[in-house]
C-alpha cells in the first residue's frame, strides 16, 4: 500500500469515528428528553413571559374618614342620681322604647305610694254610702227634722198671735228656734257640699303630683329611642350621674346598617357626585378592600380645615366597629388601555416581545405596578420577564 493509500484508510476511519460518536450524543440527547418528559418536567429558555391585556385605570380622589351607624346617639342623663341597673350589655339588639338602664328615684317612689294611699281614702269618703258622708246626712237629717218641727211650731204661734192667744213675746221667741234650727240645717248643708268640694280639690291636686312624680321617675329610666344596637356603655352600677357634667355619658346606641363619612379636599368637590363609586381601606382590616357609592355630599365647608364632608353607603355589610379609621378612594374617571407590568421594561422604554425580540414601546400612566402602553405592542403578544424551569408537579 501506498503512503497516500494509508492516509487515506486513516482519514477514513477519523469520519467514520466522528460520525458515530456525534450518532451517540444525539441518541443521548434524544434518551435524556425523553427521560425528563417522562418525569414530568418541562425544559423551557430562561425566559417567563406575560401577555399584552387590557386594564382599567381609574383616576381617583384620596379622602380619610370614620365609620358610623346609620342613626347614631348618645344617650344621657337627664336627672342626678346613682345608677341602680344596667339591663343590656354592648352588642345587644334592643327594640324602641325598651328600658336599658336607671337610676335610683330616691324619695320619689315612696312618695307616689303615700298618694296612692291618700287618693284611695279620698275614694272611700266620696262614694255613696261611705261612713263618712252617711254621718254627715245624718246629722243633716236631724237638723232638717228639727227645722221643720220648728217651722210648724212657728205657723201655729203665728195664728195664736192673730187670735190674740199669746204675746208677741212668744212669737219671737219662736221665731228666733226656728232661724236657730234652720241656720244649723243650712250650716250642716254647706258642710256637707264643702266637704266633697275640699275632697274632689284634693283628689285632683294628688293627681297632679303623682303624675308629676310619674313623669320624673320616667326620666329615671333610660329607654331605647328607636330599635338597634348598643355600641357603647360608660357608666356602671354604683356610679352618681349628673345631666351638668361634661362627662354625662351613659350608653350609645344605633343601627346595625353603616355609614362612612370621608372627609375630602373642597379643591375636589367639582369632581365628586352622589353615585360615584369608592374603594373603602379600613385600618382595623388592612387587608380587606370594600366598596360602596357616594350617597349625600355636605353642603356646608369646614373652614379651619377647608374639607368637605361626603357620606358613603356601603355596598355590602361592614363587620368593622364603630369609629373605624376608613381610608377612601373615591372614583371620578375610568379608561381601559393596553397594560404591562412595570418590571417587564428592559431598559427606557424597551421589551423582549416573543418573536419580535427587543421592541421600543411608548408608554404612559403608571398605576399599582402596571404601566399603559400607547404604541408598540398588540393585545394578546407575549413578552418576556425572567425564565426557569418548572416542575409539572
Amino acid at each position: 500500500m501506498s503512503p497516500y493509500g494509508f492516509i487515506n484508510t486513516i482519514a477514513s476511519l477519523n469520519f467514520k469515528r466522528k460520525v458515530f460518536l456525534s450518532l451517540i450524543i444525539f441518541l443521548t440527547l434524544v434518551f435524556t428528553l425523553v427521560f425528563l418528559v417522562l418525569k414530568g418536567v418541562t425544559v423551557k429558555d430562561d425566559k417567563e413571559y406575560v401577555e399584552v391585556k387590557k386594564k382599567v385605570f381609574t383616576k381617583s380622589i384620596y379622602a380619610m374618614g370614620y365609620v358610623k351607624p346609620k342613626n347614631y346617639v348618645i344617650l344621657r342623663a337627664e336627672v342626678s342620681g346613682v345608677v341602680n341597673r344596667i339591663y343590656v350589655k354592648e352588642g345587644d339588639f334592643v327594640r324602641a322604647g325598651e328600658v336599658l338602664l336607671s337610676l335610683d328615684p330616691g324619695a320619689k317612689t315612696h312618695e307616689i305610694r303615700e298618694i296612692e294611699t291618700k287618693l284611695s281614702l279620698i275614694e272611700i269618703k266620696l262614694s255613696e254610702n261611705s261612713d263618712f258622708l252617711e254621718s254627715l246626712k245624718k246629722e243633716l237629717e236631724v237638723a232638717q227634722i228639727n227645722m221643720k218641727t220648728e217651722e210648724e211650731k212657728l205657723k201655729r204661734r203665728e195664728k195664736l198671735y192673730e187670735e190674740g192667744l199669746i204675746s208677741k213675746e212668744d212669737l219671737e221667741e219662736t221665731k228666733r228656734r226656728w232661724a236657730i234650727y234652720r241656720h244649723t240645717y243650712e250650716k250642716i248643708k254647706k258642710q256637707i257640699y264643702d266637704a266633697k268640694v275640699t275632697l274632689e280639690k284634693e283628689k285632683e291636686m294628688l293627681k297632679e303630683r303623682r303624675a308629676f312624680l310619674l313623669a320624673e321617675l320616667k326620666r329615671y329610666q333610660v329607654r331605647a329611642p328607636f330599635s338597634g344596637v348598643i355600641y357603647g356603655i360608660y357608666v356602671e352600677n354604683g356610679d352618681y350621674v349628673n345631666p351638668l357634667s361634661g362627662e354625662n355619658k351613659l350608653l350609645s346606641i344605633g343601627t346595625k346598617e353603616k355609614e362612612i363619612l370621608l372627609e375630602v379636599d373642597e379643591e375636589h368637590l367639582s369632581q365628586i357626585k352622589e353615585g360615584q363609586r369608592v374603594y373603602l381601606k379600613f385600618e382595623s382590616y388592612p387587608e380587606k378592600m370594600s366598596t360602596g357609592k357616594i350617597k349625600e355630599i355636605k353642603k356646608e365647608v369646614e373652614r379651619g380645615k377647608r374639607l368637605i364632608v361626603v357620606k358613603v353607603l356601603p355596598l355590602e355589610p361592614l363587620e368593622v366597629p364603630v369609629e373605624s379609621t376608613v381610608e377612601g378612594y373615591i372614583v371620578v374617571g375610568e379608561r381601559e388601555v393596553l397594560a404591562i407590568p412595570e418590571h417587564a421594561l428592559k431598559g427606557e422604554n424597551l421589551v423582549e416581545v416573543k418573536g419580535r425580540g427587543v421592541v421600543k414601546v411608548s408608554l404612559g400612566e403608571r398605576k399599582s405596578g402596571w404601566i399603559e402602553v400607547k404604541e408598540g405592542l398588540r393585545e394578546g403578544e407575549k413578552i418576556a420577564l425572567k425564565g426557569k424551569i418548572k416542575n409539572k408537579n
